[in-house]
């Protein structure tokens, strides 16, 4: 089954049960939304469940529980409405507000049996309870509840699947990266099938620790004069930092797309802003490494290669060349001389080289995954406020790849061919390749490969949070060197650990909710919650320790270099020393698109219609 497919079967009953739910159909079909936003963003992994569906009211029903919790201050600030609907009618009110009188697990119960037509078994199963348990909570409701609330919920207009693609699109953007430079890390999210291992290694290579030297802030200073102009209501922005040269991108109302450049030292623009060839309905954002700025448009027509990639001369602003492509059935690889596309869908591995765009190789196989080697120097870059798919210049002279038949293989990447070195048992999924090793997890288990002659993959840890529901993916996930350590994430969306591991060996293991992403600082590493709506983030010290304010963990963290970070909140961007925790107010401040693009010693960010430099350090 398709997501078109899966969601115009499935939106209307789970509508139902989020209203339900809710009391509030407004605020369901704007839960449900942001389900099927999230279930389209995974749909590779959600379409192999036994039961998607059961998966996507597991999100539904975590989504409607963080809006109780917070329910005061959505009130204050309303999300946007799907639609218009008609008021409910007297009954319908007396009926909602009593349900929402309710316990939760009676609530749910009702909602389960009532609008979906659960048995009691299925209920039980679904909620991890005694049938005994599930009939109690049925006895306290009233059997007209369930036909009052479909014929409401069954009035309002399901909103088309165009709409729930697009928002998943924009959530995806939301996660980018937006600092630039050699040393951004490309986080790889981990799930995959695998055996149980052998014991740990007793004398494992340790990886070298990311080092670098805190930053003296000082008040910011605009540098230079109006810097790049920028259309007006533009849709969407981005920009990076690469050296001593800043980039910028956007998105303009018409759909056309935009490329500019800054000279971080001076403020002055490098080139004219560059607008790019076509219209486009959504944007993939902007990419920008020392060889080359690559912005990737979305037509969103329906066609095979919907996506446009366009690589710009970052010393001239000229376009050198672009290409067709679906971003999507893609692995992408940016190497200093080539960009590597492992096609899954064409079962096909190209290098294209940056300058001309022509063909460097290429070979034939089944793709189950293409990665690169990460180093502890992929720590101590800036790194915005999230890592992302399209981030880092990739290191060394190799490339890895898993085939169908589970074998990883090495490849030089100067000539696309083997380098004689192979490993079996790989299987299937994401890796995560570091410091000589490669990592892999599947729902429970995480194992590790040392890169050597006649090396197995070793068992390192298995997942010991209870899941909510045996449908739900999200066990073992987000692995991250952090330091001397390698984090992640065990859990679910109701609750998880991040979990550090000196190999093997648990080191410390903090409770967290709401987690999107990981991203290291040093010996410390950022937990990303909640979403851009509502960020909820911690920072976590080398023993597991949050230490952020409340004010900051409602904020963004940024990293700097290994040493220190960006504080934003409260309208005002910090300063942190993560060896001395001290705090530098560095003034007034907005995020605007993705938030600024980081260098050494400057920064890049939207003021009105303007680009312009800001200096946070001599």
């Amino acid at each position: 089954m398709d997501f078109v497919e899966f969601y115009r079967s499935t939106s209307p009953r789970t509508l139902r049960y989020a209203y339900g739910l809710t009391g509030d159909l407004p605020q369901a079909q704007d839960v449900v939304q942001e389900a099927y936003a999230r279930a389209w963003q995974r749909w590779r992994k959600v379409r192999g469940y036994d039961d998607a569906e059961a998966w996507l009211r597991l999100v539904v029903t975590r989504l409607i529980f963080d809006w109780w919790r917070h329910l005061a201050v959505r009130r204050k600030s309303p999300a946007a409405r799907v639609g218009v609907v008609p008021p409910p009618s007297e009954d319908t009110v007396l009926l909602t507000t009593a349900l929402r009188q309710l316990p939760e697990p009676q609530r749910r119960a009702l909602a389960l049996y009532y609008l979906l037509d659960l048995s009691v078994g299925q209920i039980a199963a679904e909620t991890g309870v005694a049938e005994g348990t599930v009939k109690s909570w049925l006895s306290r409701g009233r059997a007209g509840l369930a036909e009052a609330l479909r014929e409401e919920s069954d009035a309002a207009v399901i909103p088309p699947v165009e709409d729930v693609t697009h928002r998943a699109r924009r959530r995806v953007r939301t996660q980018m990266i937006t600092a630039a430079g050699l040393a951004v890390l490309a986080i790889l999210v981990l799930a995959t099938v695998i055996l149980r291992g052998t014991a740990p290694d007793p004398n494992p290579p340790q990886p070298v620790a990311p080092t670098s030297s805190p930053i003296a802030f000082r008040k910011m200073e605009q540098a230079g004069g109006a810097g790049v102009k920028v259309p007006k209501s533009v849709d969407f922005t981005m920009s990076s930092v690469v050296g001593d040269r800043g980039f910028v991108a956007w998105r303009g109302p018409t759909g056309l797309l935009g490329i500019g450049a800054l000279d971080v030292r001076t403020g002055d623009p490098l080139w004219p802003s560059l607008t790019l060839p076509g219209v486009f309905d959504d944007w993939n954002g902007m990419i920008a490494l020392p060889n080359a700025v690559v912005s990737i448009g979305e037509r969103n027509d329906g066609s095979a290669l919907d996506q446009e990639l366009f690589v710009v001369d970052p010393a001239t602003g000229k376009l050198r060349w672009h290409r067709g492509m679906n971003i999507n059935g893609f692995d992408m690889l940016a190497y200093p001389d080539v960009l590597v596309l492992a096609d899954r869908d064409g079962k096909k591995t190209t290098a294209y080289d940056w300058l001309t765009g022509q063909p460097a190789w290429t070979f034939d196989g089944e793709i189950a995954s293409t990665f690169s080697m990460r180093t502890a120097s992929d720590l101590t870059g800036p790194a915005g406020r999230r890592s992302g798919p399209f981030a880092a210049e990739d290191h060394g002279d190799t490339l890895f790849q898993v085939d169908g038949a589970g074998t990883l293989t090495e490849y030089a990447v100067a000539t696309g061919k083997p380098t004689g070195r192979s490993w079996p048992d790989a299987g299937s999924g994401d890796f995560l390749a570091y410091e000589g090793r490669v990592y892999q997890t599947t729902g429970t288990s995480l194992r590790a490969l040392t890169l050597e002659p006649g090396r197995k993959w070793e068992r390192l840890y298995e997942a010991q949070v209870p899941v909510e529901s045996a449908d739900n993916a999200n066990r073992l996930q987000n692995l991250t060197p952090c330091g001397r350590l390698m984090c992640l994430v065990d859990g679910d969306l109701f609750q998880a650990d991040v979990v550090a591991l000196n190999w093997s060996k648990v080191v410390w293991r903090t409770r967290v909710k709401d987690t999107e992403d990981l991203l290291a600082v040093g010996d410390h590493l950022v937990v990303y919650g909640g979403g851009p709506d509502r960020p909820s983030n911690l920072l976590l010290d080398s023993q597991g320790k949050d230490v952020l304010t409340e004010a900051e963990r409602a904020g963004y963290p940024m990293r700097v270099n290994a040493s220190s970070m960006f504080l934003y909140h409260d309208g005002h961007l910090f300063g942190l020393d993560l060896g001395t925790l001290a705090r530098t107010d560095l003034g007034a401040f907005e995020v605007t698109g993705l938030g600024p693009g980081i260098g050494a010693k400057a920064l890049i960010t939207q003021i009105g219609d303007h680009f312009v430099v800001y200096r946070f350090s001599d």
